[in-house]
């Protein structure tokens, strides 16, 4: 990209979610306390349920490449391990949670792992960004990714959903929802199973992929100040792929196990003035992997995380609030690699954290944070946050800016493998701030901004090829700029573009610069033509990379529409095409990506 079409894209200004979407959409993840989204003074995306629904997209990575400030790396297509690089950070410097539930876990050196998460009962995602450890402890490193699943109400709504298209491609899911003023449900099961081409190539056999998930939530409200939350997800997945060694890539498989478990009770006492949260979590992942042609087992790697949380946020004034808590988890681990490498044990963390949000002015808005991790395998660690913006009365004008720590702890496999592990890790550690603008033009019908941010790493842990062990080797340090726009070009047609630049300083030399592109540019045009006819336009570009091995992948660009038209009030046909230019690109070097796709399908509501 020469520095004329990043001019270019600076002139443009933009972002697809980052943009204020509503000015009076809720935050969940925000300071732990539910936060009006233009009261922030953090950056945050949200990718709201209808523009899931206007991107046709089926699986969660395909819709988070659109984000400003994320990319993605897949080593093949749909199924295959997915890495989500937050502005530049690690995948696991970031925070996954599922209605509430950590994600991230004792075996996962790349992050939690989003290969599989389906979208059909997904009511929003929320993207809190920079160092959250403050809110969350370990593991929110570069921020969070909280998924929100839906809820019902009013009558029974029963759905049927189908879809077939590209690569032997089909998908069904089926559910229900409903409620009252006593008790909202929602449940479905969903099936997606894929053919596919192979994940690496110069490889001719396909690498399919299936995936079964089923998911349920209930709300109950006994009285009018209290509420009672019980959630399920199972996620059963298996999926063929190929690995980066040796001449013979077509050999392997994984099955995946996800049972995702939370009940949670919150109430309002005291007049008001003081709710009090409690919620348990369980989490179980187990993942067998296969070589030569499906036998014998080539490893396994299981892991159980029960976790509890208490907080009370108390309601000081209309514009003070103050919260308190604490948080535990207890990690139990069980890997063999099929090489020899077997260990089992647990590792278990205490968290009091302490966060204060206040609106002293009408325009100004303060939040400030601490918190204290008490780990069972290292010293304490305490991190802290303060950030604050100030909208301008002349011209509405929001300036904003926040500064915050953070650390990520050892797995257990980087602790404790036997070939690979060291006892004496100490945590990875980072510090970061960003600065930013937003303003509201045309009556609101036209918004722009811009956030600078920077973030330095310290003690990030790499493998060591001296002692043949991970070590503290590593330092790093990300800055860029986010810059974005959206507009309502006419009451029915919107617009919203976004442009990232990240410039990664690996100091050490290690792997911190690898997948993650200088240059980043999402378009996203959605066009409702009618009550019953929609069209969206995306178009992303990706600027070019470094890999493994010193090589570099091409830049390119992404074109995608999309299509809902309802036949009746309760009858949708929808379609999309992807990659209309039939760009031959890699986000992973060596492995294959889905030239020019169309899938269609239809849902019906009873």
């Amino acid at each position: 990209m020469n520095n004329k079409q990043v001019l270019i894209a600076f002139a443009i200004l933009a972002s697809t979610a980052a943009a204020p979407a509503a000015t009076n959409e809720i935050i969940i993840t925000a300071p732990r306390i539910a936060t009006p989204l233009e009261r922030m003074s953090s950056s945050v995306s949200v990718v709201t349920e209808k523009d899931i629904e206007n991107s046709s997209q089926r699986i969660l990575p395909d819709l988070l490449q659109a984000v400003p400030g994320i990319s993605m790396a897949r080593s093949g297509g749909p199924g295959q391990q997915t890495s989500v690089y937050l502005r530049g950070a690690k995948p696991q410097h970031t925070l996954v949670l599922i209605d509430g539930v950590r994600m991230n876990g004792q075996l996962d050196l790349s992050g939690y792992d989003m290969a599989n998460l389906q979208l059909n009962d997904v009511e929003r995602i929320e993207i809190l960004k920079g160092p959250q450890s403050t809110l969350y402890g370990s593991d929110a490193m570069a921020g969070v990714i909280n998924i929100v699943t839906k809820t019902g109400q009013g009558e029974p709504k029963p759905y049927y959903d189908i879809e077939g298209g590209s690569q032997g491609t089909w998908r069904a899911a089926t559910g229900v929802r409903g409620g009252d003023s006593l008790l909202r449900y929602s449940a479905s099961i969903s099936h997606y199973e894929r053919q596919g081409n192979s994940a690496r190539k110069n490889n001719t056999e396909k690498d399919g992929t299936q995936n079964n998930t089923v998911s349920s939530r209930l709300n109950i409200t006994p009285t009018s100040d209290s509420e009672i939350n019980l959630i399920l997800r199972y996620i059963d997945a298996t999926s063929d792929y190929d690995d980066g060694f040796g001449t013979a890539h077509n050999q392997f498989k994984y099955d995946s196990e996800q049972l995702i478990t939370r009940a949670e009770a919150k109430a309002l006492v005291l007049d008001d003035t003081l709710e009090t949260k409690l919620g348990v979590s369980y989490l179980m992942i187990d993942r067998n992997e296969y070589g030569f042609a499906g036998a014998p087992t080539r490893g396994f790697f299981d892991a159980e995380t029960l976790s509890a949380d208490f907080g009370n946020t108390f309601y000081l004034h209309d514009d003070h609030t103050l919260l308190l808590g604490i948080d535990g988890y207890r990690d139990d681990y069980d890997f063999n690699d099929g090489f020899g490498d077997i260990d089992r044990g647990d590792l278990h963390n205490i968290g009091a954290f302490g966060t204060y949000q206040a609106m002293p002015l009408d325009a100004l808005v303060l939040n400030l944070g601490i918190r204290y991790d008490d780990h069972s395998q290292f010293k304490a660690e305490t991190t802290y946050q303060a950030s604050g913006s100030y909208t301008l009365s002349a011209t509405g004008t929001k300036i904003k800016g926040s500064f915050g720590t953070g650390f990520k702890a050892p797995s257990s496999y980087q602790l404790y493998s036997t070939f690979f592990g060291n006892p004496a890790l100490d945590p990875e550690t980072s510090r970061g701030w960003e600065a930013g603008l937003e303003q509201q033009l045309c009556t609101n019908r036209l918004s722009v901004g811009a956030t600078s941010f920077n973030t330095r790493y310290k003690n990030l842990i790499d493998y060591n090829f001296s002692t043949f062990a991970f070590d503290n080797i590593a330092k790093a340090r990300t800055k860029g700029v986010e810059v974005y726009t959206q507009a309502t070009l006419l009451e029915n047609l919107r617009l919203r573009i976004g442009y990232t630049y990240l410039d990664n300083d690996d100091l050490s030399g290690g792997s911190f610069t690898l997948r993650r592109p200088n240059h980043q540019i999402d378009a996203d045009l959605n066009y409702a033509v009618s009550d019953t006819l929609n069209l969206n336009l995306y178009s992303g570009y990706i600027g070019s990379r470094d890999d493994v091995g010193g090589v570099s992948m091409d830049a390119y660009t992404l074109v995608n529409l999309a299509a809902r038209y309802r036949i009746r009030e309760n009858v949708e046909i929808y379609g999309r095409l992807e990659n209309l230019l039939d760009e031959g690109y890699e986000t992973v070097y060596g492995y294959n990506t889905d030239g020019i796709s169309a899938y269609a399908g239809i849902k019906v509501e009873l």
